[in-house]
């Protein structure tokens, strides 16, 4: 299963995440000011192609970029809210406080991450 799928995550009405949705669009998004702020691409990936994702926020933009392409920004003077139930960071799936609760699972390669600053 590709579509609807983490990659990484700790959203949980806060943090931030990258995933693939379920019309295959890879996907950035932080809870930022009360809502997920969604930046996406607007092609499908597609299946065996290797992708790179970054996202990243700076206290003012959050920004989406996919194989060095920026893909969108969101400008916000709010930070990004800390998750519910204490939510870990979680590798292929979805997490929900201290575990990962089992949905959204990833049908794929994940090479590498690097998080940076407070995670």
């Amino acid at each position: 299963k590709v579509e609807n799928s983490a990659i990484i995550n700790n959203s949980q009405f806060g943090g931030c995440e990258i995933y693939i949705d379920t019309n295959f669009k890879i996907t950035g998004s932080c809870y930022i000011n009360g809502s997920y702020r969604i930046i996406q691409t607007d092609y499908a990936a597609e299946k065996d192609k290797v992708y790179t994702a970054t996202l990243n926020f700076d206290n003012k933009v959050l920004s989406f970029y996919v194989n060095k392409q920026l893909i969108g920004t969101y400008s916000s003077s709010y930070d990004v809210a800390t998750p519910a139930n204490n939510t870990i960071w979680v590798i292929g799936q979805n997490a929900n406080g201290l575990t990962a609760d089992g949905t959204d699972k990833l049908s794929g390669n994940i090479y590498s991450v690097f998080m940076h600053g407070e995670v």
